[in-house]
């Protein structure tokens, strides 16, 4: 950085070292600090200049892996509940099969699990309409 006087200027960079400018100026452990791109394309213009600065710069920050998983736009919001309504008790069942297992000594190879949690064994798979 160069100041004449009271203008301020500013040092023009070379295309091989924008890339690294600005991820030192983003990221690094002493000037980076992942502030997104308005902070970022400031600190990167306080100092350089080149054709597309501002476009390369809000490009890098949109790339960086940590931001991306930092930012809540990029977030799904929590999903809304939906009290299910009682009716009584027993109104509801849910149940799953699991198996085949290894079979047991009374040939069991299934268990059918109650949504309360008992678990009844099978000795085949069968269902019945």
């Amino acid at each position: 950085m160069h100041k004449s006087g009271d203008k301020l200027r500013r040092v023009i960079v070379d295309l091989k070292e924008r890339d690294r400018i600005v991820a030192s100026l983003h990221a690094d452990q002493v000037g980076g600090c992942h502030c997104g791109q308005s902070a970022t394309l400031r600190k990167v213009t306080e100092r350089f200049w080149w054709r597309n600065v501002t476009a390369d710069t809000r490009d890098y920050v949109r790339s960086c892996a940590v931001c991306q998983k930092a930012n809540p736009r990029n977030k799904s919001p929590p999903a809304t509940l939906h009290p299910i309504p009682v009716h009584g008790i027993f109104h509801r069942w849910g149940t799953d099969l699991v198996g085949p297992l290894k079979e047991t000594a009374n040939g069991n190879k299934y268990i059918i699990q109650i949504l309360s949690g008992d678990i009844v064994p099978l000795s085949k798979q069968k269902s019945h309409r």
